[in-house]
């Protein structure tokens, strides 16, 4: 069995909602998982969609919990006055590790934007009730054990290997668009994206449309419709359909989310997994 259980990367600077901390209480799973750039949970695929997406629940959960974790201290200072909104106070307050009962939350911040970032968090299991940050576990002979500052060397080095083999970080690749679609998120008022969050082109028009198809599949689902009613709805969302694969191309998000995947399933397989 593999110490890593599973691996996550997110970018907390694309979360929709009112706030960086939180989302829409209607959101759709869609909407939750956009900002979700890379899952894996070792013996278990995770359900993706043609994006690439991470579109389950478990996922989602699991992402929130790491959220909460993260930012957790950090919001504590906020409330309490004692960051003062600083930056730089408020990425070191940042959680860097949490030990539970069966497993422990490794955070590992890959890049950094103001109060934001790309954040992998890596969970290992535990052999009863020892810390891997102090001991090693051998079964079979076979070491099993890596430190916690082991790990998290490993994935900010490979990460930076990543960097150099992709064209760029995650932060460089989803700011690589198109200039035109800059200014479709500075022309849309009311945006679901914080405004302190990283300005990346086209994003808040990506949220804008998966809200509208959310609430015309909400509406086709619950509401009673008559026959003509029925038939413009269905019309307006394959319209709508159309207009969201023609807008995905103009995005990198999703050719960035096919080359992180195949590029830490590798790592995962024959560094983390193979080592561990």
């Amino acid at each position: 069995e593999s110490l890593i259980q599973r691996f996550i990367i997110f970018h907390l600077g694309l979360l929709p909602g009112e706030s960086s901390e939180g989302f829409d209480e209607s959101a759709s799973i869609e909407e939750m998982c956009e900002h979700i750039l890379y899952y894996k949970e070792h013996g278990n695929d995770p359900l993706v969609d043609n994006r690439c997406r991470f579109v389950t629940e478990e996922v989602i959960k699991f992402g929130g919990l790491c959220r909460a974790f993260y930012s957790l201290q950090s919001t504590i200072d906020c409330q309490m006055n004692i960051n003062n909104g600083d930056p730089n106070i408020i990425r070191n307050s940042r959680t860097k590790e949490v030990y539970l009962s069966t497993c422990s939350l490794i955070f590992i911040p890959l890049e950094s934007i103001e109060i934001y970032g790309v954040v992998a968090v890596a969970q290992l299991r535990r052999a009863g009730h020892q810390d891997f940050s102090q001991s090693k576990e051998r079964t079979k002979g076979k070491e099993l054990g890596l430190t916690t500052k082991q790990i998290r060397n490993k994935v900010q080095k490979a990460h930076d290997l990543f960097k150099l083999m992709n064209g760029g970080g995650i932060h460089r690749r989803l700011s690589n668009v198109d200039v035109s679609l800059h200014s479709i998120n500075s022309d849309t008022p009311n945006n679901n994206i914080s405004h302190a969050s990283p300005s990346y082109g086209g994003m808040i028009q990506l949220y804008k449309y998966l809200k509208a198809m959310r609430k015309m599949k909400l509406r086709m689902d619950y509401e009673i419709l008559t026959h003509s009613e029925a038939e413009t709805l269905r019309n307006e969302i394959q319209t709508l359909t159309c207009q969201l694969s023609e807008f995905l191309k103009l995005l990198p998000i999703d050719a960035l989310r096919l080359d992180l995947k195949q590029f830490y399933d590798s790592f995962l397989r024959d560094i983390c997994f193979s080592e561990c």
